[in-house]
């Protein structure tokens, strides 16, 4: 079972290729930075030990997509981009949803009513997302989501574990702002 783990930025595509059968077998590792701007670079280790680095411009989270899964095939790491099983994210929220799902047109939905709260990451996720469903309609796309998953894990608080303090980091300027537009 080959299983691709993508994380999102809002200027980068990082990604990690597994093999599952007979284990949890990491094949690749890499990703592309400065998505939309000058200088992109398409960099990956195979097996944790052969390394490549080629220019890779990309406009936006499609083209590196593209890119990744073309290079993956070409290094016959993949049999072609549908040989996939599943392509895997970490997002931030989509509200009131499971805390790990199968990526459909309704948690695509609510994930948009979440950008406001998560701005630089939820319209990237939403685009990859997007995009790897045009590319891959048949594979399978699952999303753990950051505040839900916090708050599922035996042993977790998510105020204090991953996003939850994250999301409280963030929203600390915002309540400062509005404090202080009280005040004067």
């Amino acid at each position: 079972m080959m299983i691709l783990v993508a994380n999102i930025g809002s200027t980068s595509f990082k990604f990690r290729l597994f093999d599952m059968d007979g284990g949890q077998r990491e094949l690749a590792a890499g990703g592309i930075d400065r998505i939309g701007s000058q200088g992109g670079v398409l960099a990956y280790s195979i097996a944790g030990a052969e390394e490549a680095a080629c220019p890779c411009p990309c406009a936006e989270h499609a083209e590196a997509i593209s890119a990744c899964l073309g290079e993956l095939t070409a290094r016959e790491l993949l049999a072609g981009p549908d040989s996939l099983d599943a392509v895997a994210f970490k997002a931030i929220t989509a509200g009131e949803t499971d805390p790990v799902v199968l990526v459909d047109d309704a948690v695509l939905a609510a994930m948009e009513r979440c950008v406001p709260i998560a701005p630089a990451h939820n319209p990237a996720y939403i685009a990859a997302m997007r995009s790897f469903r045009e590319v891959l309609p048949a594979v399978p796309l699952v999303a753990a989501l950051g505040v839900g998953l916090a708050s599922s894990i035996r042993g977790r608080n998510p105020l204090t574990d991953g996003f939850g303090l994250i999301a409280f980091a963030s929203m600390l300027p915002i309540i400062f702002v509005l404090l202080y537009g009280m005040v004067v």
